[in-house]
């Protein structure tokens, strides 16, 4: 790879991360006021929760929203690091040892990048093997556990440990944000040291 293919990869990288980061960020920023929401339903009254909970409706959409971004833009990080085709192995090596990315990186794990990408088949799966319901989009508090009664769980973020559920499936969003920060931060020295 020439110097100019790796400078263009490692800018990349360093704005997908960025990217990410906003997108977490946002997800923390909404979450606490999702958390502040939740606390003034408990005091108000029958009208004044009917707003709340169309406001939490808005806050929820929110936070699926930034959960996708935040899981996109990882798994654009993803693909440059570990490109699927073996044509590109060597760039993935490359750029790994260029960042000093270490094997095991959460960033590696394709399987939420996978359940983004092929949603549609994973609802069409569901819906041709399943009688069960289907619980989906529901942010879970201190523990607090959904009962599907024989649904499946498509979607949901427990909190505070930020764990992303999908279809069965869990991601832990704190160590990737960690991992994303370090790579963002080594991106940008490399990039600082190689203009």
């Amino acid at each position: 790879m020439d110097n100019k293919l790796l400078w263009m990869f490692i800018l990349e990288v360093q704005n997908q991360c960025r990217y990410a980061l906003i997108a977490y960020d946002e997800l923390q920023r909404t979450m606490a006021e999702v958390r502040k929401n939740m606390e003034a339903m408990r005091s108000s009254d029958a009208i004044q929760r009917n707003l709340l909970k169309k406001q939490g409706d808005i806050l929820t959409d929110r936070v699926f929203f930034f959960i996708h971004g935040f899981l996109s833009h990882i798994a654009n990080v993803s693909k440059i690091f570990w490109p699927s085709r073996k044509l590109f192995e060597a760039r993935g090596i490359k750029l790994r040892q260029e960042l000093n990315i270490n094997a095991g990186s959460p960033v590696e794990n394709r399987h939420y990048r996978n359940h983004l990408e092929h949603f549609d088949e994973r609802l069409e799966r569901w819906a041709s093997s399943s009688k069960a319901g289907l619980v989906d989009r529901n942010i879970t508090f201190d523990g607090a556990q959904i009962i599907a009664n024989g649904s499946q769980i498509f979607r949901n973020l427990r909190v505070p440990e930020m764990q992303f559920t999908f279809g069965g499936e869990y991601c832990e969003l704190i160590p990737i944000a960690e991992e994303i920060r370090k790579i963002r931060k080594a991106a940008k020295e490399w990039l600082s040291q190689n203009t």
